[in-house]
């Protein structure tokens, strides 16, 4: 009895197909010559929204809003799916 495992070529022309998926994959793995550059505006903007956010905590948190009940059962639950999904 021959047992082959799942996902291995079945005969010559799947070992051929397997093969040149390897290499287009190996190709498409060199282009990677392409590259991006921000203007010092778009940084200091990305900087700007970053701090808004940050200033944004910040009066939450002197306020008091993430001890209300409710945000710390939301906070607890989010916390308890992330840790229990596979």
């Amino acid at each position: 009895m021959d047992i082959r495992k799942i996902g291995q070529p079945q005969n010559a022309y799947d070992t051929a197909k397997v093969r040149k998926e390897k290499v287009r994959d190996e190709e498409r793995g060199r282009r990677g010559d392409d590259s991006v550059e921000l203007s010092t505006e778009a940084v200091k903007l990305f900087q700007a929204e970053e701090n808004k956010k940050i200033d944004m905590v910040r009066d939450r948190i002197q306020s008091g809003y993430y001890f209300k009940p409710e945000v710390v059962d939301r906070v607890a639950s989010e916390l308890l799916q992330q840790f229990t999904q596979p």
